[in-house]
């Protein structure tokens, strides 16, 4: 997974932030399946960061899952 996706979709929230904003944010700039349900995975906590989001993503799971699929 390329997180400077992830950066370029998140980096202009205002923060900090909880899950439920974020995932709306995802929404409305329209992010595929896929990464949005990499984000419901997010705990249910504050984020004061773009970095701390990153940071509590699993994505050595969503990497797994993806290159299944190949």
């Amino acid at each position: 997974m390329d997180t400077r996706f992830i950066y370029r979709i998140l980096d202009d929230m205002q923060y900090p932030v909880e899950k439920n904003d974020i995932l709306l944010h995802a929404k409305i700039k329209s992010i595929g399946c896929d990464m949005y349900d990499l984000l419901l995975t997010l705990p249910y906590n504050t984020f004061d960061s773009c970095k701390d989001i990153i940071h509590e993503l699993p994505l050595e799971e969503y990497e797994k899952r993806t290159y299944n699929y190949l």
